[in-house]
């Protein structure tokens, strides 16, 4: 369980700090998008929305009582999945879109890219969990 509750507070931290990088104003004028623009508003958005399943399933794994009940386990399991499935769908799109080379392209690739490597990890720390209940 401490394992999980590590890889939760992994998670939550590059969501955040990857959240940041997307959504903070660039001084630059090229390659990136500003605010106002309509564009960037949208790709916080859509980063925010993707994140409410990892925000959930991470709270979850935190549990910051004693027991996490099998139900909801199993209900931070599937948040995850859903994640992994969005991930999988955008991995494609995303890589041919940040040839593009603009930031917040590249931070939606990160993104997507350490989604994917987070999920495996997380399907065996939650079995290993599941078995010692």
């Amino acid at each position: 369980m401490k394992a999980l509750k590590a890889l939760a507070l992994v998670q939550l931290a590059i969501y955040v700090v990857l959240f940041v990088l997307l959504a903070w104003p660039r001084t630059e004028t090229w390659g990136t998008f500003h605010w106002g623009d309509g564009i960037k508003e949208v790709l916080v958005l859509l980063y925010a929305a993707g994140g409410g399943t990892l925000i959930y399933s991470a709270i979850v794994f935190l549990n910051f009582g004693n027991k996490i009940s099998k139900a909801r386990l199993q209900q931070a399991k599937l948040a995850q999945k859903t994640l992994f499935i969005a991930c999988c769908a955008a991995v494609v799109p995303i890589s041919f879109i940040a040839m593009s080379n603009l930031f917040e392209y590249t931070i939606l690739l990160a993104a997507t890219l350490i989604g994917l490597l987070f999920f495996p990890i997380m399907l065996t720390l939650v079995k290993k969990a599941q078995v010692a209940k």
